[in-house]
């Protein structure tokens, strides 16, 4: 008989059955899914409590990963969460299992973790759903306009093509050595700016009109998404 002792249930060790059998519907504590056991494989029971399951994949999984979309740091597995995490990657709510870097405050539910080629809308682009290219393959970037051989994120409907990093900048950053106010994320220059030139306040460099940029609206400030993403020395 196999028995472990799982952080999501630390009252009680957990056994694994090869069949459940429960009066009411058995589901899963990690992803909520029904525990069924000739088509998930085994799963663990707690004795004690007789109504806590945990699907033997999801027991198993690792408590650190990483993930396309955020590589700036690794990914730790945290149980239940109240109130419910948004999604960083598909922009449901979620209450299960999740992945989390405390960093930057970036969640991913169980699914995205475990389908990286998901479907999921970003909000730069509300109508249609990205999918993950795993393959590596020579690009420019629609979202900062810099060529990569890297993964991307794609929208077939309208051939937009973006970093995987570019798909996970934060909506909001603060560079207090370069402005004094936090910059929101936009996806291209307002109309009121374009009838001149904008600049990058770090680099210096052209901002230009249609890729994503960080910007100040009481000052008129724009950063380029990749310098944003630069420490913030001067």
């Amino acid at each position: 008989m196999t028995t472990i002792h799982h952080f999501s249930h630390q009252e009680h060790p957990l056994v694994l059955k090869d069949e459940v059998v429960c009066e009411n519907k058995p589901m899963c504590y990690a992803c909520n899914k029904l525990v069924i056991t000739t088509v998930q494989g085994s799963a663990y029971t707690c004795a004690t409590c007789k109504n806590f399951f945990l699907h033997k994949t999801r027991a198993e999984l690792p408590t650190q990963i990483n993930h396309p979309m955020h590589n700036k740091h690794s990914l730790t597995l945290l149980p239940r969460l109240l109130p419910r995490i948004t999604c960083d990657v598909c922009r449901h709510k979620w209450e299960h299992f999740l992945y989390r870097c405390e960093d930057c405050d970036f969640d991913v539910c169980l699914l995205c973790t475990l389908q990286e080629d998901r479907a999921f809308r970003h909000i730069s682009h509300d109508d249609h759903f990205f999918k993950l290219i795993r393959r590596e393959a020579l690009f420019s970037c629609d979202a900062c306009g810099q060529e990569a051989k890297d993964s991307s994120y794609s929208c077939n409907n309208c051939d937009f093509w973006m970093h995987t990093s570019c798909a996970s900048s934060s909506t909001t950053v603060s560079m207090p050595n370069f402005h004094r106010h936090p910059m929101q994320l936009i996806f291209a220059i307002p109309d009121m700016h374009r009838s001149s030139d904008q600049f990058c306040g770090k680099c210096k460099k052209l901002v230009r009109k249609n890729y994503w940029s960080y910007y100040c609206q009481e000052c008129a400030y724009f950063v380029h998404i990749r310098c944003a993403a630069l420490p913030d020395t001067m």
